[in-house]
């Protein structure tokens, strides 16, 4: 039986006070196995926190623009959407090796003019199928930014993989984009 403490971190340094957060039963090596003990030791294996998981280096989803010039039309939807796919990493804890696996599940878009949509768990999809969209009211130039949300589930040693509390999230780099007021006016059959 091993039982989980946990403190509050301050600068990626735990500081006091601990308070037991749970207990899980967990053998770290089956008997007879290559590389076990004569007997089965207990160890006391790290947690992954939610702080630990959002220091870790996730990608930033690419965020699509539609029109890809960046010129938009007041008043006509500009097509937005993600792409980000699952990562696994590799990194340590309190000295023991970790195995985490990141999946992206949820996207928040900043429009740059007050509006923000989400997070929700539609990535978007290129032009003609058009599931996110904004509509500028204004013209002007605006920044569109991308914050995609992963969920994440962590091995230490190579054991079974347990859920990391909470989610981590990561910016993309700001498009820019400008939107420009069209008229409407009658001209000559270009046909003709």
């Amino acid at each position: 039986m091993f039982f989980v403490w946990q403190a509050p971190a301050t600068d990626g340094a735990a500081s006091g006070p601990f308070t037991q957060t749970g207990r899980v039963c967990r053998v770290p090596f089956q008997p007879g196995e290559p590389g076990a003990p004569d007997a089965v030791e207990a160890l006391v294996l790290p947690v992954m926190t939610q702080a630990d998981f959002q220091r870790l280096p996730l990608p930033a989803g690419r965020s699509g623009v539609e029109p890809a010039s960046g010129e938009v039309l007041v008043a006509m939807p500009t097509n937005t959407y993600a792409v980000a796919e699952p990562v696994t990493l590799q990194t340590d804890l309190l000295g023991f090796p970790v195995t985490v696996r990141a999946t992206p599940v949820a996207y928040t878009w900043d429009y740059g003019d007050g509006t923000v949509t989400g997070p929700t768990s539609e990535a978007g999809a290129p032009w003609p199928d058009l599931r996110v969209t904004h509509v500028y009211e204004r013209a002007g130039e605006y920044v569109i930014t991308l914050t995609t949300h992963y969920e994440g589930e962590y091995s230490v040693l190579g054991g079974p993989f347990l859920p990391v509390p909470g989610q981590a999230q990561v910016t993309s780099d700001p498009e820019p984009v400008v939107a420009f007021a069209g008229r409407t006016a009658p001209v000559a059959d270009p046909l003709r």
